[in-house]
Protein backbone atom coordinates (compact mmCIF):
# COMPACT_ATOMS: atom_id res chain seq x y z
CA UNK A 1 0.00 0.00 0.00
CA UNK A 2 1.35 3.57 -1.19
CA UNK A 3 1.52 6.22 1.49
CA UNK A 4 -0.40 9.23 0.11
CA UNK A 5 1.51 12.31 1.24
CA UNK A 6 -0.96 14.80 0.13
CA UNK A 7 -3.74 13.09 2.05
CA UNK A 8 -1.42 12.85 5.53
CA UNK A 9 -0.51 16.64 5.07
CA UNK A 10 -4.37 17.07 5.22
CA UNK A 11 -5.42 14.89 8.09
CA UNK A 12 -2.53 17.38 10.29
CA UNK A 13 -3.87 20.31 9.51
CA UNK A 14 -7.49 19.46 10.16
CA UNK A 15 -6.50 18.37 13.31
CA UNK A 16 -4.65 21.86 14.22
CA UNK A 17 -7.25 23.76 12.80
CA UNK A 18 -8.80 26.26 15.50
CA UNK A 19 -12.45 26.10 15.95
CA UNK A 20 -14.22 29.34 16.65
CA UNK A 21 -16.12 29.25 20.04
CA UNK A 22 -19.65 30.00 19.77
CA UNK A 23 -20.30 33.78 20.29
CA UNK A 24 -23.43 33.18 23.30
CA UNK A 25 -22.97 32.58 26.66
CA UNK A 26 -24.15 29.02 28.35
CA UNK A 27 -26.17 28.98 31.45
CA UNK A 28 -24.46 28.36 34.69
CA UNK A 29 -25.77 25.90 36.92
CA UNK A 30 -26.81 26.52 40.23
CA UNK A 31 -25.06 24.92 43.10
CA UNK A 32 -27.20 22.48 45.65
CA UNK A 33 -28.15 23.54 49.09
CA UNK A 34 -26.86 21.71 51.90
CA UNK A 35 -29.08 21.35 55.06
CA UNK A 36 -26.98 21.54 57.74
CA UNK A 37 -28.01 21.31 61.71
CA UNK A 38 -25.81 23.01 64.50
CA UNK A 39 -24.21 20.61 67.10
CA UNK A 40 -26.17 22.71 69.68
CA UNK A 41 -29.80 21.76 68.36
CA UNK A 42 -28.82 18.03 67.83
CA UNK A 43 -27.95 18.20 71.60
CA UNK A 44 -31.58 19.54 72.92
CA UNK A 45 -33.00 17.66 70.43
CA UNK A 46 -30.95 14.52 72.05
CA UNK A 47 -31.74 15.16 75.45
CA UNK A 48 -35.48 16.17 74.88
CA UNK A 49 -35.78 12.82 73.28
CA UNK A 50 -34.16 10.66 76.15
CA UNK A 51 -35.62 13.01 78.71
CA UNK A 52 -39.14 11.88 77.41
CA UNK A 53 -38.04 8.38 77.27
CA UNK A 54 -36.95 7.99 80.62
CA UNK A 55 -40.30 9.57 81.57
CA UNK A 56 -42.10 7.74 79.69
CA UNK A 57 -40.62 4.30 80.44
CA UNK A 58 -40.71 5.09 85.01
CA UNK A 59 -37.16 5.82 84.63
CA UNK A 60 -35.71 9.28 86.28
CA UNK A 61 -32.54 10.81 87.29
CA UNK A 62 -30.71 10.27 90.19
CA UNK A 63 -27.07 10.35 91.77
CA UNK A 64 -24.88 7.81 93.03
CA UNK A 65 -23.39 8.09 96.35
CA UNK A 66 -19.56 7.36 97.56
CA UNK A 67 -18.35 8.87 101.25
CA UNK A 68 -15.48 8.46 102.30
CA UNK A 69 -15.05 6.94 98.61
CA UNK A 70 -17.29 4.32 99.91
CA UNK A 71 -20.55 3.72 98.02
CA UNK A 72 -23.69 4.36 100.90
CA UNK A 73 -26.39 4.55 98.41
CA UNK A 74 -28.80 6.45 95.75
CA UNK A 75 -30.32 9.81 96.05
CA UNK A 76 -32.85 11.66 93.67
CA UNK A 77 -31.86 15.32 95.89
CA UNK A 78 -28.41 16.76 96.60
CA UNK A 79 -30.08 18.73 98.82
CA UNK A 80 -31.28 15.84 101.00
CA UNK A 81 -28.77 14.43 100.78
CA UNK A 82 -26.68 17.57 102.06
CA UNK A 83 -28.94 17.39 105.27
CA UNK A 84 -28.41 14.25 106.53
CA UNK A 85 -24.69 14.53 106.23
CA UNK A 86 -25.18 17.83 107.94
CA UNK A 87 -27.20 16.19 110.33
CA UNK A 88 -25.20 13.33 110.76
CA UNK A 89 -21.56 15.31 111.33
CA UNK A 90 -23.21 17.54 113.75
CA UNK A 91 -23.67 14.54 116.60
CA UNK A 92 -21.34 12.25 115.51
CA UNK A 93 -18.27 13.47 114.10
CA UNK A 94 -16.44 14.89 116.97
CA UNK A 95 -12.70 13.56 118.48
CA UNK A 96 -12.57 13.26 121.72
CA UNK A 97 -9.40 16.31 121.35
CA UNK A 98 -12.35 18.52 120.08
CA UNK A 99 -11.16 18.27 116.70
CA UNK A 100 -13.76 17.10 113.63
CA UNK A 101 -13.38 15.48 110.40
CA UNK A 102 -16.03 16.22 107.43
CA UNK A 103 -17.48 13.31 105.50
CA UNK A 104 -16.40 13.52 101.94
CA UNK A 105 -19.30 13.08 99.51
CA UNK A 106 -19.19 12.50 95.87
CA UNK A 107 -22.09 12.01 93.54
CA UNK A 108 -22.32 10.99 90.28
CA UNK A 109 -25.68 10.96 87.94
CA UNK A 110 -27.04 8.12 87.06
CA UNK A 111 -30.43 6.75 85.47
CA UNK A 112 -32.67 4.54 87.35
CA UNK A 113 -36.24 3.27 87.76
CA UNK A 114 -38.88 5.41 90.22
CA UNK A 115 -38.60 4.00 93.45
CA UNK A 116 -35.88 2.07 93.45
CA UNK A 117 -33.69 5.22 95.12
CA UNK A 118 -32.06 4.29 98.84
CA UNK A 119 -34.57 4.65 101.84
CA UNK A 120 -33.82 7.39 103.90
CA UNK A 121 -33.20 5.08 107.38
CA UNK A 122 -30.65 2.74 104.95
CA UNK A 123 -28.77 5.48 103.82
CA UNK A 124 -28.34 7.07 106.66
CA UNK A 125 -27.30 3.75 108.31
CA UNK A 126 -24.90 3.07 105.64
CA UNK A 127 -23.14 6.42 106.77
CA UNK A 128 -22.81 6.10 110.12
CA UNK A 129 -21.74 2.84 109.72
CA UNK A 130 -18.01 4.99 108.00
CA UNK A 131 -18.17 7.15 110.69
CA UNK A 132 -15.77 7.58 113.93
CA UNK A 133 -17.71 7.78 117.37
CA UNK A 134 -20.63 5.35 116.34
CA UNK A 135 -21.34 2.04 117.64
CA UNK A 136 -24.18 -0.47 116.84
CA UNK A 137 -26.43 -0.48 119.66
CA UNK A 138 -30.56 -1.09 120.19
CA UNK A 139 -32.16 2.24 120.04
CA UNK A 140 -35.45 3.48 121.63
CA UNK A 141 -37.96 5.42 118.87
CA UNK A 142 -40.88 6.73 120.67
CA UNK A 143 -43.68 8.12 117.77
CA UNK A 144 -40.69 7.07 115.61
CA UNK A 145 -38.49 9.66 117.26
CA UNK A 146 -34.80 8.94 118.32
CA UNK A 147 -34.71 8.97 122.46
CA UNK A 148 -31.83 7.37 123.54
CA UNK A 149 -30.27 4.05 123.19
CA UNK A 150 -28.56 0.83 124.81
CA UNK A 151 -25.46 -1.45 124.39
CA UNK A 152 -27.90 -4.74 124.57
CA UNK A 153 -31.44 -5.46 123.33
CA UNK A 154 -31.73 -6.95 127.28
CA UNK A 155 -30.75 -3.37 128.56
CA UNK A 156 -33.25 -1.59 126.11
CA UNK A 157 -36.53 -3.51 127.74
CA UNK A 158 -35.08 -3.09 131.13
CA UNK A 159 -35.10 0.52 130.86
CA UNK A 160 -38.66 0.50 129.40
CA UNK A 161 -39.56 -1.29 131.79
CA UNK A 162 -38.36 0.88 133.93
CA UNK A 163 -40.28 3.65 133.12
CA UNK A 164 -43.06 1.06 133.73
CA UNK A 165 -42.18 -0.14 137.24
CA UNK A 166 -42.57 3.40 138.45
CA UNK A 167 -46.22 3.87 137.92
CA UNK A 168 -46.47 0.15 139.25
CA UNK A 169 -48.53 0.45 142.93
CA UNK A 170 -48.93 -3.55 142.24
CA UNK A 171 -52.74 -3.50 142.32
CA UNK A 172 -53.39 -2.17 138.95
CA UNK A 173 -55.61 -3.31 136.40
CA UNK A 174 -53.66 -2.73 133.63
CA UNK A 175 -50.37 -0.82 132.56
CA UNK A 176 -49.27 0.03 128.90
CA UNK A 177 -47.69 2.88 127.07
CA UNK A 178 -49.59 5.31 125.03
CA UNK A 179 -47.44 6.26 122.64
CA UNK A 180 -45.72 3.72 119.73
CA UNK A 181 -42.76 2.41 121.01
CA UNK A 182 -40.02 0.05 118.94
CA UNK A 183 -36.55 -0.69 119.42
CA UNK A 184 -34.14 -1.19 116.51
CA UNK A 185 -30.78 -2.89 116.38
CA UNK A 186 -29.09 -0.15 114.11
CA UNK A 187 -25.53 2.38 114.25
CA UNK A 188 -26.27 5.13 116.27
CA UNK A 189 -23.76 8.16 118.19
CA UNK A 190 -21.91 6.82 121.02
CA UNK A 191 -23.07 9.72 123.01
CA UNK A 192 -26.63 8.28 122.59
CA UNK A 193 -25.89 5.22 124.04
CA UNK A 194 -26.89 5.02 127.82
CA UNK A 195 -26.93 3.02 130.50
CA UNK A 196 -30.29 1.60 132.03
CA UNK A 197 -30.29 3.91 134.86
CA UNK A 198 -30.04 6.93 132.41
CA UNK A 199 -31.94 5.80 129.70
CA UNK A 200 -34.86 5.29 132.06
CA UNK A 201 -34.56 9.32 132.92
CA UNK A 202 -34.28 10.25 129.31
CA UNK A 203 -37.35 8.77 129.02
CA UNK A 204 -38.68 10.09 131.86
CA UNK A 205 -37.98 13.78 130.57
CA UNK A 206 -39.76 15.65 128.33
CA UNK A 207 -39.55 17.67 124.61
CA UNK A 208 -40.48 21.38 124.18
CA UNK A 209 -41.92 22.33 120.67
CA UNK A 210 -42.70 25.98 119.47
CA UNK A 211 -46.71 26.56 119.03
CA UNK A 212 -48.90 29.66 118.65
CA UNK A 213 -51.47 29.87 121.29
CA UNK A 214 -54.62 32.15 120.40
CA UNK A 215 -56.28 33.02 124.04
CA UNK A 216 -60.55 33.83 123.52
CA UNK A 217 -60.55 36.37 126.00
CA UNK A 218 -58.20 38.81 127.62
CA UNK A 219 -55.65 37.09 129.64
CA UNK A 220 -52.71 38.07 131.31
CA UNK A 221 -49.36 37.42 130.12
CA UNK A 222 -48.42 35.87 133.71
CA UNK A 223 -51.15 33.85 133.33
CA UNK A 224 -50.00 32.42 130.03
CA UNK A 225 -46.81 31.88 131.37
CA UNK A 226 -48.45 29.61 133.83
CA UNK A 227 -50.37 27.63 131.24
CA UNK A 228 -47.37 26.10 129.41
CA UNK A 229 -44.73 25.82 132.39
CA UNK A 230 -42.80 28.95 131.14
CA UNK A 231 -40.86 31.90 132.48
CA UNK A 232 -42.02 35.48 131.72
CA UNK A 233 -38.57 36.13 130.19
CA UNK A 234 -38.63 33.20 128.38
CA UNK A 235 -42.37 34.02 126.90
CA UNK A 236 -41.29 37.51 125.99
CA UNK A 237 -38.22 36.84 124.35
CA UNK A 238 -40.43 34.45 122.05
CA UNK A 239 -42.82 37.33 121.39
CA UNK A 240 -42.69 40.98 121.08
CA UNK A 241 -44.53 44.22 121.96
CA UNK A 242 -46.29 42.12 124.59
CA UNK A 243 -48.08 43.81 127.08
CA UNK A 244 -49.23 42.27 130.96
CA UNK A 245 -52.78 41.89 129.12
CA UNK A 246 -52.83 39.73 126.22
CA UNK A 247 -56.21 40.58 123.98
CA UNK A 248 -58.36 37.93 122.88
CA UNK A 249 -57.49 36.79 119.32
CA UNK A 250 -53.75 37.44 119.76
CA UNK A 251 -51.49 34.84 118.48
CA UNK A 252 -48.66 34.35 121.13
CA UNK A 253 -45.88 32.16 120.52
CA UNK A 254 -44.92 29.43 123.25
CA UNK A 255 -43.23 26.73 123.88
CA UNK A 256 -45.24 23.38 124.69
CA UNK A 257 -43.13 20.56 127.03
CA UNK A 258 -44.69 17.22 126.38
CA UNK A 259 -43.68 13.65 127.79
CA UNK A 260 -41.10 11.83 126.09
CA UNK A 261 -43.39 8.78 126.81
CA UNK A 262 -46.50 8.31 128.16
CA UNK A 263 -47.45 5.59 130.48
CA UNK A 264 -51.18 4.96 131.41
CA UNK A 265 -51.88 2.94 134.38
CA UNK A 266 -56.09 1.76 135.47
CA UNK A 267 -56.51 0.74 138.59
CA UNK A 268 -59.88 -0.01 141.24
CA UNK A 269 -59.49 3.10 144.04
CA UNK A 270 -61.56 2.81 147.32
CA UNK A 271 -61.81 6.45 149.39
CA UNK A 272 -64.10 8.27 151.53
CA UNK A 273 -66.03 11.22 149.52
CA UNK A 274 -67.34 14.02 151.41
CA UNK A 275 -71.27 14.76 150.85
CA UNK A 276 -72.33 18.06 150.74
CA UNK A 277 -75.32 19.89 153.17
CA UNK A 278 -77.79 21.79 151.80
CA UNK A 279 -79.35 24.72 153.54
CA UNK A 280 -83.15 25.02 155.08
CA UNK A 281 -85.17 28.24 156.18
CA UNK A 282 -87.34 28.62 159.17
CA UNK A 283 -89.75 31.89 159.26
CA UNK A 284 -88.87 34.03 162.48
CA UNK A 285 -91.34 36.41 163.60
CA UNK A 286 -88.73 37.49 166.05
CA UNK A 287 -86.96 39.05 163.18
CA UNK A 288 -87.63 41.95 161.01
CA UNK A 289 -89.09 41.00 157.33
CA UNK A 290 -85.90 40.88 154.94
CA UNK A 291 -83.17 39.65 157.52
CA UNK A 292 -81.82 36.31 157.05
CA UNK A 293 -79.67 35.08 160.16
CA UNK A 294 -77.53 31.73 160.26
CA UNK A 295 -78.88 29.75 163.14
CA UNK A 296 -77.19 26.52 163.04
CA UNK A 297 -74.32 25.24 160.71
CA UNK A 298 -73.97 22.58 158.35
CA UNK A 299 -72.37 19.68 158.41
CA UNK A 300 -71.19 17.61 155.43
CA UNK A 301 -71.65 14.28 155.44
CA UNK A 302 -69.41 10.77 153.66
CA UNK A 303 -69.27 7.64 151.63
CA UNK A 304 -67.18 4.65 150.65
CA UNK A 305 -66.81 5.11 146.71
CA UNK A 306 -65.10 2.67 144.74
CA UNK A 307 -64.00 3.96 141.43
CA UNK A 308 -61.88 2.81 138.13
CA UNK A 309 -59.09 5.36 138.30
CA UNK A 310 -57.32 6.13 134.74
CA UNK A 311 -54.16 7.90 135.19
CA UNK A 312 -51.57 9.01 132.55
CA UNK A 313 -47.78 9.40 133.98
CA UNK A 314 -49.21 9.76 137.23
CA UNK A 315 -51.65 12.33 137.20
CA UNK A 316 -55.79 11.49 137.29
CA UNK A 317 -57.31 11.28 133.64
CA UNK A 318 -60.92 10.03 134.35
CA UNK A 319 -62.75 8.69 137.18
CA UNK A 320 -65.50 6.16 137.09
CA UNK A 321 -67.96 5.17 139.88
CA UNK A 322 -68.62 1.61 141.24
CA UNK A 323 -70.72 1.96 143.79
CA UNK A 324 -70.82 3.68 147.08
CA UNK A 325 -71.64 3.15 150.60
CA UNK A 326 -72.93 6.33 152.87
CA UNK A 327 -71.49 6.01 155.95
CA UNK A 328 -72.52 9.08 157.13
CA UNK A 329 -75.73 11.67 156.52
CA UNK A 330 -74.95 15.30 155.93
CA UNK A 331 -77.15 17.89 158.26
CA UNK A 332 -78.44 20.72 156.30
CA UNK A 333 -77.76 24.26 157.54
CA UNK A 334 -80.52 26.26 158.88
CA UNK A 335 -81.52 29.96 158.18
CA UNK A 336 -83.72 32.34 160.13
CA UNK A 337 -86.09 34.64 157.78
CA UNK A 338 -87.80 37.08 159.60
CA UNK A 339 -90.84 37.93 159.53
CA UNK A 340 -91.95 40.84 161.70
CA UNK A 341 -93.42 43.62 160.39
CA UNK A 342 -93.39 46.47 162.58
CA UNK A 343 -93.45 49.00 160.17
CA UNK A 344 -90.00 49.93 159.43
CA UNK A 345 -88.36 49.05 155.83
CA UNK A 346 -87.85 45.87 154.83
CA UNK A 347 -83.97 44.77 155.12
CA UNK A 348 -81.73 45.20 151.90
CA UNK A 349 -78.52 45.26 152.92
CA UNK A 350 -76.90 41.64 155.25
CA UNK A 351 -74.88 43.54 158.38
CA UNK A 352 -72.11 40.88 157.52
CA UNK A 353 -71.00 40.46 153.82
CA UNK A 354 -71.57 43.12 151.20
CA UNK A 355 -70.71 42.80 147.00
CA UNK A 356 -66.70 42.12 146.73
CA UNK A 357 -67.64 43.79 143.43
CA UNK A 358 -70.63 45.07 141.44
CA UNK A 359 -71.32 43.35 138.18
CA UNK A 360 -73.24 40.50 135.99
CA UNK A 361 -72.81 36.52 138.00
CA UNK A 362 -71.32 34.29 134.85
CA UNK A 363 -70.60 31.25 136.76
CA UNK A 364 -73.02 30.16 139.86
CA UNK A 365 -72.35 28.44 143.01
CA UNK A 366 -72.78 24.69 141.54
CA UNK A 367 -72.17 21.28 143.22
CA UNK A 368 -71.35 19.58 139.62
CA UNK A 369 -70.11 21.99 136.56
CA UNK A 370 -67.87 21.92 134.05
CA UNK A 371 -64.50 23.04 134.39
CA UNK A 372 -64.37 26.00 131.71
CA UNK A 373 -60.36 25.49 131.08
CA UNK A 374 -59.55 21.56 132.58
CA UNK A 375 -62.68 20.60 130.46
CA UNK A 376 -63.49 18.25 133.71
CA UNK A 377 -66.99 18.23 135.80
CA UNK A 378 -66.00 19.33 139.30
CA UNK A 379 -67.75 21.63 141.89
CA UNK A 380 -68.04 25.06 141.39
CA UNK A 381 -67.36 26.66 145.18
CA UNK A 382 -67.92 30.05 144.84
CA UNK A 383 -69.47 32.53 141.97
CA UNK A 384 -68.00 34.08 139.09
CA UNK A 385 -68.20 38.09 138.89
CA UNK A 386 -67.85 39.51 135.83
CA UNK A 387 -65.79 42.60 136.77
CA UNK A 388 -63.78 44.30 133.99
CA UNK A 389 -59.95 43.67 134.43
CA UNK A 390 -58.57 45.88 137.43
CA UNK A 391 -62.02 46.41 139.15
CA UNK A 392 -61.33 47.37 142.75
CA UNK A 393 -62.19 44.62 145.14
CA UNK A 394 -63.48 45.28 148.34
CA UNK A 395 -63.46 43.06 151.45
CA UNK A 396 -66.83 41.32 151.51
CA UNK A 397 -66.63 41.59 155.67
CA UNK A 398 -64.48 42.60 158.63
CA UNK A 399 -61.63 40.22 159.55
CA UNK A 400 -57.80 39.06 159.38
CA UNK A 401 -56.00 38.48 155.56
CA UNK A 402 -54.71 35.17 155.94
CA UNK A 403 -53.55 34.39 152.18
CA UNK A 404 -52.19 37.37 149.38
CA UNK A 405 -50.57 35.24 147.55
CA UNK A 406 -50.62 32.35 144.28
CA UNK A 407 -52.79 29.78 145.09
CA UNK A 408 -52.59 27.16 142.36
CA UNK A 409 -55.86 27.54 139.95
CA UNK A 410 -56.73 30.42 142.06
CA UNK A 411 -54.00 32.42 140.41
CA UNK A 412 -53.46 35.59 142.92
CA UNK A 413 -56.20 34.64 145.97
CA UNK A 414 -56.56 36.45 149.29
CA UNK A 415 -58.19 34.69 151.58
CA UNK A 416 -60.21 36.59 154.59
CA UNK A 417 -61.25 34.99 158.18
CA UNK A 418 -64.08 36.76 159.51
CA UNK A 419 -66.49 36.68 162.36
CA UNK A 420 -67.16 32.80 163.76
CA UNK A 421 -67.89 30.42 161.58
CA UNK A 422 -67.09 32.27 158.35
CA UNK A 423 -64.20 32.71 155.92
CA UNK A 424 -63.83 34.66 152.10
CA UNK A 425 -61.93 33.65 149.24
CA UNK A 426 -60.96 35.83 146.37
CA UNK A 427 -59.40 34.64 143.15
CA UNK A 428 -57.92 35.16 139.66
CA UNK A 429 -56.68 39.11 141.25
CA UNK A 430 -54.79 41.05 139.12
CA UNK A 431 -52.86 42.40 142.30
CA UNK A 432 -52.70 42.86 145.86
CA UNK A 433 -53.36 46.19 148.12
CA UNK A 434 -53.48 43.92 151.37
CA UNK A 435 -50.80 41.91 153.31
CA UNK A 436 -51.18 38.44 155.31
CA UNK A 437 -52.44 39.34 158.48
CA UNK A 438 -53.57 42.55 158.27
CA UNK A 439 -56.86 43.24 159.61
CA UNK A 440 -59.04 44.95 157.04
CA UNK A 441 -62.70 46.13 157.49
CA UNK A 442 -65.88 45.62 155.41
CA UNK A 443 -66.01 48.09 152.17
CA UNK A 444 -62.29 48.37 152.26
CA UNK A 445 -59.89 47.96 148.53
CA UNK A 446 -58.40 44.89 148.89
CA UNK A 447 -57.21 44.23 145.48
CA UNK A 448 -58.18 44.48 142.03
CA UNK A 449 -59.85 41.77 139.54
CA UNK A 450 -57.83 39.92 136.97
CA UNK A 451 -57.71 36.22 135.30
CA UNK A 452 -54.41 34.71 137.00
CA UNK A 453 -54.36 31.50 137.46
CA UNK A 454 -57.19 28.88 135.97
CA UNK A 455 -59.05 31.83 134.39
CA UNK A 456 -60.65 32.24 130.62
CA UNK A 457 -61.09 35.95 131.08
CA UNK A 458 -60.86 38.46 133.60
CA UNK A 459 -63.86 38.29 136.64
CA UNK A 460 -63.50 37.75 140.31
CA UNK A 461 -64.22 34.09 141.62
CA UNK A 462 -65.87 35.04 145.22
CA UNK A 463 -66.18 32.02 148.02
CA UNK A 464 -68.10 32.40 151.49
CA UNK A 465 -67.50 29.67 153.54
CA UNK A 466 -68.84 28.05 156.81
CA UNK A 467 -66.50 26.72 158.94
CA UNK A 468 -64.39 26.13 155.83
CA UNK A 469 -67.27 24.27 153.99
CA UNK A 470 -68.29 26.44 150.63
CA UNK A 471 -71.49 27.65 150.82
CA UNK A 472 -73.72 29.99 147.95
CA UNK A 473 -72.63 33.09 148.64
CA UNK A 474 -75.92 34.90 147.05
CA UNK A 475 -78.02 33.15 150.29
CA UNK A 476 -75.77 35.17 152.76
CA UNK A 477 -75.29 38.61 150.50
CA UNK A 478 -77.87 41.76 150.11
CA UNK A 479 -80.45 41.37 147.63
CA UNK A 480 -79.93 43.37 144.66
CA UNK A 481 -82.12 46.02 143.94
Amino acid sequence: MRFNKEKAKFEVQKKNMLVPKPNFALPKEKPKRKFKISLPVLFIVGFLVIFTLILALNFQIAYSVTINDQYVGIVTTKSSLNSTINDIETVTNTASDGTSTPLQSATKPIIIKKGTETEDFDLRQNILAICPNVEKAYAIYVNNALVCACSTESDAFDALNGVKEQYDTGTLLSINFLDDVATRNEYVPSNQVESITDAVKMLNGQTSHREVYTPTADEELANIAQRFSMTLDELSGMNQNLSDIVPAGTQVNVLNTQANIRVQTTAIETYTKAISYGTDEENDNNLPIGSRVLASSGQTGSEIEKATVTYINGIEQNRQPISDTVTSQPVNEVYKIGTLNNGQASIVSSALFIWPAVAVITSPFSLSRVNPVTGKVEPHPGIDIGATYGTNVLAAASGTVTLAAWDSGYGNCIRIKSADPYSEVYGHLSEFDVKEGQQVTQGQTIGKVGATGEATGPHLHFEIRVNNNPVDPITLLPVKK
